[in-house]
């Protein structure tokens, strides 16, 4: 019982101190910028650029890090595709993207507007993988396929445990939700 109301005055007096600490803090900022409007003005411009910039690398890292993940999980699904026949462009993207973010749809949208591109680009420039335009049921689209070689010894890297596979692997690798 006496530590039950211990802890009671302790999370009251804390709560008091707390707001009586946000109230001072709020009371001489408003005192300061009502006498200082150009310093206070100055001050509100460069916190806003800093927060400009912190929020322009945390999405170029989100990018970075996505981007990474999706080139070993393309290159995996890639050496996996059986067929002779190559690989759909757009269809990968989709799989791929449903796989990350099968819930987070703006999370999604996100990936397929600014991480896809990059991963184009690279693929692209890569010479490990065929490129061609094909036309499907009169869609022209771009089809990935994995050189043979590479194919093997891809599949053989992940046999013995280079690589984790599948949904768990892209899960469990992708960067955590960021607040926009």
């Amino acid at each position: 019982c006496m530590l039950r109301i211990g802890t009671w005055e302790l999370m009251v007096s804390l709560l008091s101190c707390s707001f009586t600490f946000a109230w001072n803090t709020a009371k001489s900022t408003l005192f300061f910028a009502i006498h200082h409007p150009f310093v206070s003005f100055a001050l509100l411009c460069v916190a806003s650029i800093a927060n400009l910039f912190r929020k322009r690398r945390q999405r170029r890292d989100k990018i970075k890090d996505y981007l990474n993940i999706t080139l070993n999980e393309v290159y995996d699904r890639l050496a996996e595709y059986e067929d002779n026949d190559s690989y759909p462009n757009i269809h990968l993207r989709d799989d791929i993207g449903r796989d990350m973010f099968h819930l987070n749809t703006r999370e999604r949208f996100f990936f397929y507007d600014h991480v896809w591109p990059l991963v184009v680009r690279d693929i692209n420039s890569d010479n490990r993988v065929k490129k061609a335009l094909k036309e499907v049921d009169g869609k022209k689209m771009l089809h990935w396929q994995m050189d043979g070689q590479t194919k093997r010894s891809r599949k053989g890297r992940r046999s013995r445990g280079g690589f984790a596979s599948g949904v768990e692997s892209v899960q469990s690798k992708s960067p955590t939700q960021r607040e926009s």
